[in-house]
């Protein structure tokens, strides 16, 4: 699967990677240079090269960045098994693994440059509330371990024993 090959197909890119093709070019443009560094000044093992490369090699399994981040992206946005999304671009597991494992941080750092990292901490909450009139949450119900002491849980459990949704 390459980038020129999806993109030439009519709303598929969005249904990939999740994307329109307009936000995909906006975070290519900074993943590309993100990667361009990275290849520059470390190896893809990721340690730090004895002199910076002037040209980048071209033995890459991705002949693009496009390429890259649509594996990145596709990945993240549909979590197959790694052998079958290593299937569709033509590599073997071991070798999605490393690309995964070395471009997910320059996803990351390509987010953060953008400004489009989720805020993890809740203090950041009133400056994004500031900045943004229309915020949507996402959250998760994790179950609440209930206390082994009688009178604790006495007074803070309700006695219902099935969880949220069983019947």
């Amino acid at each position: 699967m390459t980038y020129d090959a999806v993109v030439a197909r009519k709303g598929q890119l969005q249904a990939v990677t999740g994307l329109p093709e307009a936000a995909f070019a906006h975070l290519h443009t900074v993943f590309a240079a993100v990667v361009e560094h990275a290849r520059r000044h470390y190896t893809l093992q990721g340690t730090v090269r004895q002199r910076a490369l002037r040209a980048l090699p071209r033995d890459s399994a991705f002949a693009a960045t496009e390429d890259l981040l649509l594996f990145v992206l596709s990945y993240l946005k549909s979590n197959p098994l790694q052998a079958v999304h290593a299937a569709s671009f033509g590599l073997s597991q071991p070798q999605a693994n490393a690309w995964l494992h070395r471009s997910l941080p320059w996803l990351r750092e390509a987010l953060a440059r953008l400004g489009e990292l989720p805020a993890r901490a809740d203090q950041a909450l009133p400056a994004v509330l500031a900045r943004h009139p229309r915020v949507l949450l996402d959250a998760t119900e994790r179950p609440v371990p209930r206390s082994t002491d009688a009178d604790t849980q006495r007074a803070h459990y309700s006695g219902k024993k099935k969880t949220h949704g069983e019947e």
